[in-house]
């Protein structure tokens, strides 16, 4: 019961620094989260980060900080349930989940998809997505060099995402899935600077903003 206060204290505590306060549903969901993918990740491979604070700074939280980039919804969208006018936001090599289900926790409203050629790590992301409860998450057991060939995903998406591919492997596909005036949110370590180096070099993409 102590391990369960801890955590919890620790994602209500680190949202809270970072500016989004969380529900206590929302922090129920984290929390369900965390043990589904403790579970699964005794029998594969889903992170190397195997402690409840590990998962919770490392995971949780850090795919948190990219709410600072993303609308709150739109006018349009029906009280937190995604419709055909919501956000359509598409998580490229999300592996178990990050970033695109923290950030869907806390903003239901958005479309997801969540793009993994994986089979196993797919299994655990559609548990999870039932556990949780979430609606408007889309599954692609795909590489992002076929879905950026098929008509529907080109120019669908209002933001392209993802924590685990470099900028020069990933913003030149990614540009084919936006919409117009769509961004790409990457996520990069403060103690490496190559990633914003490779998007000052590549033509067309102008100078990155940091956002946490």
């Amino acid at each position: 019961m102590q391990d369960i206060d801890n955590n919890m204290d620790l994602i209500q505590e680190g949202a809270k620094l970072l500016g989004f306060p969380l529900s206590q549903k929302e922090v129920s969901q984290f929390l369900i989260y965390l043990e589904t993918l403790k579970h699964w990740n005794a029998r594969i491979n889903l992170t190397a980060i195997r402690d409840d604070r590990g998962i919770i700074i490392r995971h949780f939280l850090d795919s948190l900080a990219g709410l600072a980039a993303l609308p709150i919804e739109k006018p349009t969208s029906n009280q937190g349930i995604p419709t055909e006018t919501s956000y359509r936001v598409m998580d490229v090599g999300t592996g178990a989940g990050f970033p695109g289900l923290p950030l869907k926790i806390c903003r239901p409203q958005i479309l997801l998809a969540l793009v993994e050629p994986r089979n196993k790590k797919v299994a655990f992301l559609h548990s999870v997505c039932g556990q949780l409860g979430l609606k408007g998450v889309n599954i692609l057991t795909q590489r992002l060099e076929a879905i950026v060939q098929q008509r529907q995903h080109q120019g669908a998406q209002d933001f392209v995402i993802s924590r685990a591919l470099r900028p020069s492997k990933f913003l030149g596909p990614a540009s084919s899935l936006l919409r117009p005036g769509g961004r790409v949110i990457l996520w990069a370590s403060q103690r490496d600077e190559s990633p914003l180096k490779e998007i000052k070099d590549l033509p067309g993409w102008g100078q990155p903003r940091t956002i946490s």
